[in-house]
């Protein structure tokens, strides 16, 4: 499927389908600064001999990787070095296998500010080491400066990447939508929460299957939850967190998902919203910190098998995001009422704004796709969902954009503000404004940010390496 991706990619440049993401037209002041000349140097020639280096190195090219001689990487956050960048962080909340044989991350080293991993007793800053591939590890260092390099400058190498390391370009949930972030919004360091699983709350799920009812169940989740939040709103402190993006789901099974986890029928929907509850203190964290904003990947407005998706007083931080599918969105600047589009997840009621993805099939897309970056930050394509085939977007892979949209118009609109709730309404009233319609005042809530260049990668110069 990646190979097909690649070469989807390479007929949009070829037949010029992506010219107008070079000339995005951007609306808001200040005008768009161009920082990519100035800071790259020769990138063209550093692109050339790295290439050759790649095709050159026996090793490499004999697709075995375990026969090469390998290093051990490691990433911490202490090589955190942006040029020209920002102390406003953004956090990912997400599911990363505990960031076990994650090279994409060697690319963007000098953006980490921490790994975090939810424990039993809170938060934890962890490192993680992995061996790969020296060839590999060389190539990935090379471009990982403190300047941002656009992945879609390293395209030539990734496509050598691919084709030589692609077990090490394999994707959980949490890299893709990492992969959705760092490229949109380059001089924002990030930090990456690996947050889904029941293993790290300490209760073991198969107690949680014997006794979903038990009072004490209940209380001791209730109490390890809440600790957790303490936690996690003391990182979004220390680490300068001014924008969060949970993609990820709930812990505790639905449903209809009970019997296979627990090989025991699913209990009563009482019991079942009992235990969603005791989680409500993370939602909280996540969603209500003062001064922080936050994206939230829509799902379902069902108060048994979602309640965090509902709107509630405790979430007043969040723009709950949905995607719908279309190639000719229509929508201007500021956004549309309504567009046309075959398909749409959640419901129209149940979010706050809706991003168009520009492709309708595999093979039909818009000039403007949502564009993952890919492989290991060396090269982007247009992301497919091929999980749910007929269906390409996805709201976990949405709400990342979303927030870069967010993070543009902070710096477009509100550079230098202090950054809280005052600014966090703002900030939500301007992403879906009220300038639609014939009357001009109907909710803008479809969004094509894409369509018009609406991200720092755009407004900082960096469109131009799409259209080459």
């Amino acid at each position: 499927m990646k190979s097909l991706c690649f070469g989807i990619l390479a007929a949009l440049f070829a037949n010029g389908v992506l010219a107008c993401s070079g000339d995005p037209g951007i609306t808001e002041s200040p005008p768009p600064v161009d920082h990519a000349d100035s800071s790259l140097g020769s990138l063209e020639q550093r692109i050339v001999e790295a290439r050759e280096r790649l095709a050159n190195d026996h090793c490499s090219a004999d697709l075995d990787p375990s026969d090469c001689p390998t290093v051990n990487v490691r990433i911490d956050g202490s090589d955190e070095r942006i040029e020209n960048g920002s102390n406003e962080a953004i956090l990912i909340v997400d599911e990363f296998d505990r960031f076990s044989t994650w090279a994409f991350l060697q690319r963007y080293r000098h953006r980490v500010r921490a790994l975090l991993q939810l424990t039993a007793t809170g938060v934890d800053r962890v490192s993680a080491s992995w061996p790969i591939p020296q060839s590999l590890a060389t190539t990935l260092e090379d471009f990982s400066d403190p300047a941002f390099i656009p992945a879609a400058a390293l395209q030539p190498i990734g496509e050598e990447i691919e084709k030589r390391f692609s077990p090490y370009s394999v994707a959980h949930h949490g890299q893709i939508v990492s992969a959705m972030t760092v490229d949109l919004a380059p001089r924002n360091p990030i930090v990456f929460l690996d947050g889904n699983g029941p293993e790290w709350s300490g209760i073991p799920m198969d107690r949680i299957c014997r006794e979903p009812n038990s009072p004490a169940l209940l209380s001791e989740l209730t109490s390890r939850f809440k600790q957790t939040a303490d936690a996690i709103r003391n990182a979004i402190a220390e680490y300068n967190i001014k924008y969060v993006n949970v993609s990820s789901g709930v812990v505790i099974p639905s449903p209809d998902k009970w019997a296979t986890r627990c090989q025991t029928p699913a209990p009563s929907r009482e019991v079942l919203r009992n235990l969603y509850e005791t989680m409500r203190p993370l939602y909280r964290a996540y969603f209500g910190t003062p001064g922080v904003i936050a994206t939230n990947a829509g799902y379902y407005n069902d108060p048994l098998t979602s309640p965090f998706d509902l709107p509630s007083a405790d979430f007043p931080n969040r723009v709950r995001v949905g995607v719908i599918e279309s190639v000719d969105s229509g929508a201007g600047p500021e956004g549309s009422e309504k567009i046309t589009g075959i398909n749409i997840a959640p419901r129209q009621s149940e979010a706050d704004a809706f991003f168009v993805w520009g492709c309708e099939t595999l093979r039909r897309c818009n000039a403007t796709p949502p564009m993952i970056v890919w492989p290991l930050g060396m090269g982007i394509e247009p992301l497919v969902n091929q999980q749910r085939p007929g269906f390409f977007g996805a709201t976990s892979w949405v709400s990342p954009m979303a927030l870069a949209r967010v993070v543009n118009l902070r710096e477009t609109k509100h550079a230098g503000a202090e950054f809280n709730d005052s600014l966090v309404a703002t900030l939500k009233d301007e992403f879906t404004p009220r300038a639609c319609g014939p009357s001009g005042s109907a909710l803008c809530q479809f969004q094509d940010p894409y369509r018009h260049g609406q991200f720092e990668f755009f407004r900082l110069g960096y469109g131009k390496y799409i259209t080459k």
